[in-house]
């Protein structure tokens, strides 16, 4: 310990005041931010979750059960497991469902374009998609999963389907 108080007390030590400079100036010009990206909103609204990223289909159950079967996920075709949902923040609230990389028919176009608007309450999101406008029911949202659920009449039967998606 003495001896380094005894090295710093030395005149020879502040001769160079140049080499101390620029250890100083090196040691502040490597602390800098890691990204230029701006900050994600610590709270975001659920417009801004719905917006965030194109979500794609990864669960899908129904309610009751259909012939003893409530897991409509795995009887999906292929082609339609790579389909994405994309909902804009644009004025006109667009949104765009793509087809992905497999298409069921290639008749089929590669995107379809509709609008969305979530209600005042913004507990549900109504989405007309080729001219037929369904109303979801938002059951969780974050900025990485989307659960909804809608009803739907099966040969005069009511059920209740609920997805889930993913961001991608």
């Amino acid at each position: 310990m003495k001896r380094i108080t005894t090295m710093m007390n030395s005149a020879s030590v502040w001769k160079k005041p140049v080499a101390w400079m620029g250890i100083v100036l090196m040691t502040f010009s490597a602390c800098k931010k890691d990204s230029d990206e701006a900050p994600s909103p610590a709270n975001p609204t659920r417009t801004e979750m719905l917006t965030s990223k194109a979500w794609k289909l990864t669960a899908s159950t129904i309610s009751p059960a259909i012939m003893g079967m409530t897991d409509l996920y795995a009887v999906m075709a292929t082609c339609e497991l790579d389909n994405t949902l994309k909902f804009n923040s644009d004025a006109s609230k667009s949104l765009v469902q793509d087809e992905g990389a497999s298409k069921c028919s290639s008749m089929d176009p590669q995107q379809v374009s509709g609008n969305w608007q979530l209600n005042a309450a913004e507990t549900e999101v109504m989405v007309s998609l080729s001219s037929q406008t369904d109303t979801y029911t938002l059951l969780t949202i974050s900025t990485s999963s989307l659960r909804v659920s809608y009803g739907t009449v099966i040969n005069g039967s009511m059920y209740t389907i609920t997805d889930t998606y993913t961001n991608q």
